[in-house]
């Protein structure tokens, strides 16, 4: 296994251990993948992260990566480089994003297995549209 591929492993196995609260989609690079995407996607209490993954702190973004990573940060979401030598830094993060999550969940009554909606996306109800989906 590569040193970067090492660092994607701890990464998936960190989000893994953070559901419900991350979702996660690895990028496999194919003929249809744009160029300079970020190697994992996250969505983490609702806040995009792009998740760029390198082997060490020596290696280099390319140009591509670099305008993708900085259109992540323009649209508002997290836009991050992670590599063995920062993990340790990331995954402290994520951790006191998750704990703050659970703690304001806590104070406002919710509790974990009840679903979170986004009071601003009322007009889609997902239930209704998955119903709908189904009976087709």
């Amino acid at each position: 296994m590569t040193p970067e591929a090492k660092v994607k492993k701890m990464i998936r196995d960190l989000a893994k251990s953070f559901r419900p609260y991350i979702f996660d989609t690895p990028q496999v690079m194919s003929a249809i993948t744009r160029r300079g995407t970020p190697d994992i996607l996250w969505c983490l209490g609702g806040l995009f992260i792009g998740i760029e993954v390198k082997a060490d702190a020596k290696s280099r973004f390319s140009k591509l990566q670099v305008e993708k990573l900085q259109a992540i940060h323009d649209a508002g979401g997290v836009a991050v480089g992670v590599h063995a030598g920062n993990f340790e830094d990331f995954e402290r993060c994520v951790s006191e994003f998750v704990n703050h999550i659970r703690t304001s969940m806590a104070i406002l009554g919710v509790h974990e297995d009840v679903p979170i909606r986004n009071k601003y996306c009322h007009f889609f109800d997902f239930e209704e549209s998955l119903t709908k989906w189904k009976k087709k």
